[in-house]
Order: structure tokens, then C-alpha cells, then sequence
């Protein structure tokens, strides 16, 4: 491979409604750049994103000003199915939202980075709840990626089956597609003091399963002698109860590097999910030093192996055992389980895999 453009002009951080997506997207440009394997590296930026790439770019490497898809919808629309390709003069493209044009092939090969089939899953367990020209539009431009892409990468062996289920559904013959994995950079802070707290990451979607969480939350605080607080980072839906409990302290929505110091200063993180991809805060959890308490679905239990602790959906009582388990492990068992999963999830692996990807087709 000679040259390789990554397009990065439609992340913005404040309007994602993935920062998971956002952050796979940066730091995976960010690897690319830092690595050196490619001669020719061009990264479409924008205004809101610029500060997360190198401020000087290597030699070899040109990050380009492109703001325009952030102004507005139509802007992002024109972007997507027009003026990408004005910059699409490398030998391969990558998207790393894995969403491709719907009107027009791009003139580079094409390489998607396919996260989950969300859309498709709302659709059948929620219906009506996305709906509209945005979902259409999205699902249109899922179903180009796999018609049109030259390869498709994705995090899971779970994701990989999914994304195939979707294209036979739809009658797509899909190109190869490749586990790739994500990595993380960060190690547990074992000198840092840990406070009585647990971190529950609230959102409002549902399959998240936030409704759920603050129930069980609430028996298992009934039943243990936990004198701390339980800390909600997110935003929670109006619909949902909050407990009058004293331990909970909603806190909103937390910025990047204080979440991290929250989390370094935690004893567990509580994650709940019905459905994922990857599911990435029970990895950050134990690269921060905390002990990750999470859904025991299959994405979740292919990416942790067997590190943090797991808990059924459908049974509190399972919940409260994980959360009892939790708050007995010790620092050093958590760095342990860091290890192996540094092991398992790191930037070199994805690009080596990425780079054997585009190799093959």
C-alpha cells in the first residue's frame, strides 16, 4: 500500500452519539500517524477534532481542514455522497465510521470500519424508537459499505457474525470481512487512593438498560453494608426513577480526562447493556485501576475473557453477587487482569491486522 486517506471530517466529540465510534476513529488515526508503515498519510480533520491528532504532523503525513460536514445535516449529507470524493485521491480510503456513499463509488479502494448493526437491532427490539430520514439515511449508507467496500473491518468475532446476518438478510453479498480488534494505551494507577464510590455509566437509550441498572442498584444498596456513593455519569432519561437513596449522586455528563480521574479514584464500574459491539468501559475500567461489574453478553464476555465480573440481565440476584465479588478484589488483581488484556487489545495488533487486511484484497 502506497498512500492511505482517513476520513475524519464528520467526528465531532460534541455531537457523536457515539464517543465510543469518536474515540476508536481518533486514536486509531493517531496510531497510524505515530507508527510510520505508511509513506503517504493524508487525515480529513476538522476544527472540533484537530486537537486530538499530532500537532505537527510527521514527515510524510498532511492532516487537511475539512469543517465542512460539522456545519449542519445537509452539510454532512453533501459531504458525504459529493465532496469526499475530492479528497479521495489515495490508493485506499478507510472510513472509520463504516458508513459509505450511497449515489457514487469513491475513485480509491474502499476500506469500512463496521462497528454494529444498532440500527438493525433497534428496528426489530425497538420499533419505532429511531425513525425518520436520519435512520433511513444511515441504513442506506450501512447496506453501500457492504456492497461497495473493497473490505470490511470490525472489532468482534460477535460483530463479525451480526454484520454477515445483516447482508444476507438483505441479499448483500459481502466483501471479506476482518476482526480487527481496538486498543487501548492507559495502566492502572496503582498508587492512587481509592474512594468508597462506584461508577454506573447511565445513558438514555434503552439498550443500554439503565431502568434496570438503577433497580438493581437500589435492592443490592438494601442488602449490603456499602456506606459509599454510587456515582451516574450520563444523561438519564426523564422517564426514569431516581432513587431518593443517599448514595446516588447524579453527576451529568463528565469530560474525558475527568472521567479518567474519576474512574483511577473508584472501587468498581458498573456497565449494562443488552447489546453491543465491543463494549468498551469494562476495558477502560480496569486500565484505570477499578474492577468492572458488567452484562454478561456474549460481545462483552469475548472482549474481557476473563477479566471483571460478569452478571445475568434477568436476575438480580446475580447483580448483587458480582457487586458483593467486586468490592472484595484487590488493586492487584486488577492490574493483572490489565495485563492480559493489554495483551489482547493494543494499537500494534489492530494495524498489524489492519495492514494483513488490505494486503488480502
Amino acid at each position: 500500500m502506497n498512500s492511505l486517506t482517513v476520513s475524519l471530517a464528520d467526528q465531532n466529540a460534541l455531537r457523536t452519539k457515539s464517543i465510543g465510534i469518536y474515540n476508536f476513529a481518533m486514536r486509531f488515526a493517531r496510531a497510524l500517524h505515530d507508527g510510520g508503515e505508511i509513506d503517504d498519510l493524508t487525515l480529513l480533520s476538522n476544527r472540533f477534532n484537530r486537537g486530538e491528532l499530532p500537532e505537527h504532523p510527521r514527515r510524510g503525513c498532511q492532516i487537511l481542514d475539512c469543517s465542512f460536514p460539522t456545519a449542519n445535516n445537509a452539510c454532512r449529507v453533501l459531504w458525504d455522497q459529493a465532496l469526499l470524493n475530492l479528497y479521495s485521491g489515495s490508493e485506499w480510503l478507510f472510513l472509520p465510521k463504516g458508513f459509505a456513499p450511497i449515489l457514487m463509488p469513491v475513485p480509491s479502494r474502499l476500506a469500512v470500519y463496521v462497528h454494529d448493526v444498532m440500527g438493525d437491532y433497534y428496528a426489530g427490539r425497538y420499533p419505532g424508537y429511531e425513525t425518520g430520514l436520519e435512520s433511513t439515511y444511515f441504513n442506506l449508507s450501512l447496506q453501500a459499505s457492504l456492497k461497495r467496500a473493497d473490505i470490511v473491518f470490525t472489532n468482534t468475532e460477535f460483530s463479525r457474525g451480526e454484520i454477515q446476518a445483516y447482508a444476507r438478510r438483505r441479499g448483500i453479498v459481502p466483501p471479506r470481512i476482518e476482526v480487527i480488534g481496538y486498543g487501548f494505551d492507559s495502566s492502572p494507577v496503582l498508587d492512587e487512593e481509592q474512594e468508597e464510590r462506584i461508577v454506573f455509566f447511565a445513558s438514555k437509550v434503552p439498550h443500554k438498560r439503565t431502568e434496570m441498572a438503577v433497580r438493581y442498584l437500589e435492592e443490592w444498596l438494601k442488602r449490603s453494608r456499602f456506606k459509599g456513593t454510587v456515582a451516574c455519569v450520563g444523561i438519564l432519561d426523564e422517564g426514569i426513577r431516581r432513587p431518593d437513596h443517599p448514595a446516588f449522586k447524579w453527576i451529568g455528563r463528565v469530560p474525558s480526562r475527568d472521567l479518567q480521574v474519576l474512574l483511577r479514584r473508584s472501587r468498581v464500574v458498573l456497565y449494562t447493556s443488552e447489546y453491543e459491539g465491543f463494549g468498551m468501559p469494562p476495558v477502560e475500567a480496569v486500565m484505570a485501576g477499578a474492577c468492572p461489574v458488567y452484562s454478561d453478553i456474549p460481545p462483552i464476555r469475548e472482549v474481557m475473557g476473563t477479566a471483571g465480573l460478569g452478571f445475568l440481565n434477568d436476575s438480580v440476584d446475580s447483580f448483587c453477587d458480582a457487586m458483593d465479588s467486586a468490592l472484595k478484589i484487590r488493586r492487584k488483581r486488577v492490574s493483572e487482569w490489565a495485563e492480559e488484556l493489554r495483551k489482547r487489545h493494543n494499537w500494534d495488533q489492530v494495524k498489524d491486522r489492519f495492514f494483513a487486511g488490505l494486503a488480502s484484497v
